[in-house]
C-alpha cells in the first residue's frame, strides 16, 4: 500500500532500493529486495532500481558517499529525474542496533 500511495503523490512508478535487504515476503515487497530468485514478473514490481547495500558494520563516510553517487547516476539514468521513493531496511543479522 506504501508503495501504491508514494507512486501516486509523487507522479512516477520510479522506486530506489537497496539490495539484499529484506523487505517482505509477498509480491511487490519481495521484489523491491533485489535478490533475483525473489522476484516475481509483476506489473508493480517494474520500475524498482537497485542500488548495492552497503556493509552496514563497516559503513563509513566513502561507502556512504559512493552509495549517494549511485544512487544520483541511477536516478539521472534510468528515471525522469523524479523517484516516488527510496526502500532500505537494514538486515538484523548486519544491524547493531
Amino acid at each position: 500500500m506504501a508503495i501504491q500511495l508514494a507512486r501516486v503523490t509523487r507522479d512516477t512508478p520510479d522506486l530506489l532500493s537497496l539490495q539484499n535487504s529484506y523487505h517482505g515476503s509477498l509480491g511487490t515487497a519481495m521484489g523491491a529486495c533485489g535478490i533475483h530468485h525473489c522476484k516475481h514478473a509483476l506489473p508493480e514490481t517494474s520500475f524498482i532500481h537497485h542500488l548495492p547495500a552497503p556493509i552496514y558494520d563497516k559503513a563509513d563516510e566513502a561507502s556512504i558517499d559512493k552509495l549517494v553517487e549511485d544512487a544520483r547516476r541511477t536516478i539521472e539514468s534510468s528515471t525522469s529525474n523524479k523517484v516516488a521513493g527510496f526502500i532500505f531496511e537494514v538486515s538484523e543479522r548486519t544491524s547493531k542496533m
